[in-house]
């Protein structure tokens, strides 16, 4: 495999990497957004009932923050980012094919190849540990081999990720929790 064709390579199965956990981050968007907004609802309905300024409080500040993460998520667009890397490593499977099957095409391909690395964001330091780890044992994959180092950052981009949609899910519910008391 030549220089030109390992590079392809590894920036598709990045590229790979990337729409998935853009993917994902969507859906957990998808998800909150929902949930926040029926709790701050039930939240909001509930000092109908009982005169309490705390509840009425908590309700304001709960739907403001609903607005800021509606906000955020919608201005991430997760899906037409997820949807673009596709579409880029779709059109570096087909640079690397073309390349494969014809080595004098070397210049066209590279200059195909830059192009479409500037058509697209790139992906995170996550991707691209997530797909050494992947292809640890594929010696030749032309990835660096993989260190402790890269491990110990790895998961704890995976744990610190984790926590935070943890701690996202669970909000609501202490919220209600508090309220009840």
């Amino acid at each position: 495999m030549n220089n030109l064709s390992q590079r392809i390579w590894k920036t598709r199965k990045i590229r790979i990497n990337t729409e998935s956990r853009l993917n994902k981050m969507g859906i957990i968007f998808d998800l909150l957004v929902p949930l926040y907004s029926l709790n701050f609802i039930i939240i909001t309905i509930l000092p109908i009932q009982k005169k309490d300024n705390w509840i009425t409080f908590v309700s304001i500040a709960g739907s403001l923050v609903i607005l800021i993460i509606s906000i955020l998520a919608s201005n991430r667009n997760y899906k037409i980012r997820a949807y673009k890397m596709r579409l880029h490593y779709i059109k570096l499977d087909d640079l690397y094919t073309k390349l494969n099957m014809d080595d004098r095409k070397v210049e066209e391909v590279y200059s195909e190849y830059q192009k479409e690395l500037l058509s697209v964001e790139n992906h995170s330091d996550g991707d691209y540990l997530k797909t050494i780890i992947d292809l640890k044992n594929d010696n030749g994959s032309g990835f660096p081999k993989v260190k402790i180092s890269n491990y110990i950052k790895f998961y704890s981009i995976k744990i610190l990720h984790a926590f935070i949609v943890i701690i996202l899910f669970m909000l609501p519910i202490f919220i209600d929790i508090m309220i009840a008391k």
